[in-house]
């Protein structure tokens, strides 16, 4: 850029020129270090959670949560779930309930099933989805979660797939239980039942009820559960009910 002498800022002018060239050739050569030594990386993925296949690990999770002695319970919770009616109160006044958040719900339990695969299929779940400011309540006892556990190992050791099967029920409380043609006093309602849903276990490719189903019965019935609980075989279906009652059920 060219200037008269008696330009009126000439050498204002000049200084900004000047700082704007150094700017210029700055940028200049670093982009040009910037494409001959530095490779382009790819945007970072989160880090997948690990699985949880011991007793302490499931144990630390559930401890993490906020826990709620059933007393303590909301009057408004104890309303909607039924359990105001004083036939529940016997086996469920001494329980814990975790306050699971709409992100806690995310988090591995045991094995690679989430928090959210034991708390009631309901609305209450549905909208939990859609306003994350919504609190559920999950009641479960450690033990019958290491019987899963004891599960999913046993399956690992004998080469079959550990992860064939669903949970289908876990936590369900009395007025959902009704709903869902539970039992009258089923274990879902005090925390100690899961049901599951199988599929592939022999890794055949399909599901047969007399191959797979009974593979899961079989060690729930003869190594897991044995004579602490309840196992029920729901023929004709893919289904199977297993519980830590404390006493042997079957059906």
């Amino acid at each position: 850029m060219h200037f008269r002498s008696g330009y009126p800022g000439m050498k204002q002018e000049k200084r900004i020129s000047a700082a704007i060239m150094v700017i210029i050739v700055t940028a200049c050569l670093l982009v040009s270090c910037s494409r001959a030594d530095h490779k382009v990386l790819p945007p970072s993925r989160p880090v997948p959670e690990k699985e949880i296949l011991t007793y302490s690990g499931t144990d630390s999770v559930l401890d993490s949560f906020v826990k709620v002695p059933f007393e303590q319970l909301d009057a408004k919770y104890l309303e909607y779930t039924g359990y105001k009616r004083a036939v529940y109160r016997k086996g469920i006044e001494d329980k814990i309930f975790y306050r699971i958040t709409n992100r806690e719900a995310n988090r591995i339990l045991a094995g690679t099933f989430r928090v959210i695969d034991f708390l009631p299929k309901d609305s209450l779940r549905l909208r939990s989805v859609i306003d994350t400011s919504v609190v559920q309540y999950l009641c479960i006892e450690r033990e019958v979660l290491h019987r899963l556990l004891d599960l999913v190992n046993a399956l690992a050791r004998q080469g079959y797939n550990k992860y064939g099967f669903k949970i289908k029920d876990g936590y369900r409380y009395p007025d959902f239980n009704n709903r869902t043609g539970g039992a009258r006093m089923s274990q879902h309602m005090f925390g100690r039942a899961i049901d599951i849903a199988i599929s592939d276990i022999n890794g055949d490719g399909v599901f047969t009820e007399s191959v797979d189903k009974k593979i899961i019965y079989s060690l729930l019935d003869t190594a897991i559960i044995r004579n602490s609980g309840g196992l029920g075989g729901y023929p004709g279906t893919n289904v199977v009910h297993f519980d830590t009652r404390g006493s042997r059920a079957r059906w």
